[in-house]
């Protein structure tokens, strides 16, 4: 009997991390690039649903920290719900304006990304790369 309750609980969690898996973001591009210091960046991100359809609404929130700050717009843009089995065009392109610090050293910078579905599930937060050349 223990045992059919532990695979019973196993396999929900194993659902769930796959529905949350589901969604996808992927860094698309960055303009300009290379970005200098105190300019405006905006980056781009695809977001894809491979999974079946998302129940609550989707939402990417971008995370700027130190040489970034939000230039224009908003942090959290909602998705809405996503379909499923997105393949091609049907994709989202999401996109946010980010200015560089004055004194940003060169390099590739990290900016982060948290994805949600609903008001608390969060689906995973991911780290992208943001090239500054002075």
């Amino acid at each position: 009997m223990r045992k059919i309750v532990f695979l019973g609980i196993l396999s929900i969690i194993m659902c769930q991390m796959v529905l949350a898996q589901g969604v996808v973001t992927t860094f698309v591009n960055q303009d300009p690039d290379p970005v200098r210091a105190g300019d405006v960046v905006e980056v781009r991100f695809k977001v894809e649903n491979f999974w079946e359809d998302t129940r609550d609404e989707v939402a990417v929130e971008i995370l700027p920290e130190y040489p970034f700050s939000l230039y224009s717009g908003v942090q959290k843009k909602n998705l809405g719900r996503l379909t499923g089995s997105q393949f091609g065009g049907d994709e989202i392109i999401v996109d946010f304006k980010l200015l560089v610090d004055q004194k940003a050293s060169d390099g590739d910078h990290v900016l982060k990304v948290k994805m949600y579905q609903g008001e608390t599930e969060w689906i995973y937060d991911e780290q992208f790369f943001v090239d500054v050349e002075n």
